[in-house]
């Protein structure tokens, strides 16, 4: 099967429908499939992959962050490749620079990881007596499965059941679609039972990732060693879909200033596209990238002050009664 047979809409997304089920005008990243294939055997099926070929025009390719931020860059969809800027403010940041004895700046980059799951993606679809597609599946959300299927295989909602298996590992990883669209257009199109289970490399290469992300901090303290504001960029590659991305990052900016309290702060986000493997959620959902920065900046501003890093943070940590950076209080 190619983008050609799909009976429904040839898009999917869990929050906006960017994905394609397989690849039509271009191929994104070396995530994209192209074609499936089916077979009795699994060894007639890779036989008859290897056997496909296919024919490229090649395009100049997004891969760092500065090309996703470069105007000239093709796009990766229609229109720019920064997806979502969002801002945290809180207090008065040039002010606070002008009163700061001590302020310090860090360029901070993290990888992508993968979540390595021990069970990789798996399903299997078929088609019960009542004409119900069935797909059972290693996966975290069988309902939010259930809408991006039922659309791309030109089903009513109610003629597709999505089983949740014993997941095998998930961490965020399982809330994307993996393996439910293609197993269950196999099955409509052979009528009989299908079931794909990625390899490691497969998984390794088809589905999300932590994602890697540029930040750019500075921050400052009084002569006492108390915070006195954060200034930060944070650029994440979402790779060319955004799945959970735009919110991983948003949280990214909103948790900068980690668990300390600072009373101004300038943080404004960017959710890029490229032409990378796709990110998407995973446990600690933007926070673990934005500890590096601030982690990093707690220990250079104790040294630059001349305070043990340990009394540095306990002296700045959120307490009770005082608020985080979007004016929460503890």
């Amino acid at each position: 099967l190619t983008a050609q047979n799909i009976p429904g809409i040839n898009r999917y997304g869990v929050a906006v429908l960017d994905q394609r089920v397989l690849a039509d005008d271009k191929v994104r990243s070396a995530a994209d499939p192209v074609a499936l294939v089916a077979a009795e055997t699994e060894e007639a099926a890779e036989d008859a992959v290897r056997k496909i070929r296919v024919e490229y025009d090649l395009l100049r390719p997004v891969l760092p962050i500065e090309d996703a931020l470069d105007p000239e860059a093709p796009p990766i969809h229609e229109g720019s490749n920064i997806f979502q800027h969002t801002k945290v403010r809180k207090g008065n940041v040039e002010k606070a620079i002008e009163e700061s004895a001590g302020i310090v700046e860090g360029t901070y980059r993290t990888q992508g990881m993968d979540h390595v799951p021990m069970e990789p993606e798996a399903a299997l679809a078929y088609l019960d007596p009542a004409g119900v597609l069935n797909i059972v599946v290693a996966t975290q959300y069988p309902f939010r499965d259930r809408r991006q299927i039922a659309p791309a295989l030109n089903l009513a909602m109610n003629r597709v059941r999505v089983i949740q298996a014993p997941i095998g590992g998930g961490f965020g990883r399982k809330d994307d679609i993996t393996a439910e669209i293609h197993t269950g257009l196999l099955a409509l199109a052979t009528h009989k039972p299908v079931r794909l289970v990625y390899s490691r490399e497969e998984s390794l290469i088809a589905n999300t990732k932590r994602h890697p992300m540029l930040m750019k901090f500075r921050t400052g303290a009084s002569s006492d060693g108390r915070l006195t504001f954060l200034d930060g960029d944070i650029y994440g590659d979402t790779g060319p879909g955004i799945s959970l991305g735009a919110y991983v990052i948003k949280k990214a900016g909103i948790h900068a200033s980690g668990p300390y309290s600072i009373p101004n702060i300038r943080v404004d986000t960017y959710t890029l596209y490229t032409n990378n493997l796709i990110s998407g959620a995973m446990r600690g959902f933007g926070v673990l990238q934005a500890a590096v920065a601030h982690e990093s900046q707690m220990d250079m501003l104790a040294s630059k002050l001349g305070i043990s890093p340990l009394d540095f943070r306990l002296m700045n940590c959120l307490k009770s009664k005082l608020t985080s950076s979007t004016g929460q209080e503890m």
